[in-house]
């Protein structure tokens, strides 16, 4: 149910105007309570200034980052480059299972070559 008008109380506008004065005094006798050692600082609207304007430096930079990742993510979730990842992925796998296997062969060459003629 939306709020109009017509919903609202005759004496709430008094009520809200009590609230408003207790909040401003709730406000400012916080303000008194805090010691003045650990009041802000006149130096922390510099470093606030600074980094503003290094975000207002940064974004275009921060744009162009986002952007590169989410092309990546796009690309990588189509089908036509996973279907060549795996294709890459198994000749590789491929190519290290035949390299294994002539390392081994020559391996046992080389072994049986030393056992059945030994150098002089």
């Amino acid at each position: 149910m939306p709020v109009t008008l017509r919903y609202i109380l005759p004496d709430a506008g008094t009520k809200l105007r009590q609230l408003e004065a207790g909040t401003t005094d709730l406000e400012e006798d916080v303000r008194n309570s805090i010691p003045t050692a650990l009041r802000r600082q006149t130096g922390g609207r510099i470093i606030r200034r600074l980094a503003l304007s290094a975000w207002h430096f940064l974004w275009p930079a921060y744009r162009v980052v986002r952007a590169s990742l989410v092309a990546s993510d796009r690309a990588l979730r189509s089908p036509r480059l996973a279907t060549t990842l795996r294709m890459a992925r198994a000749w590789l796998s491929e190519g290290t299972w035949y390299l294994s296997l002539a390392f081994g062969i020559l391996l046992a060459l080389a072994l049986v070559i030393l056992l059945v003629a030994p150098p002089d």
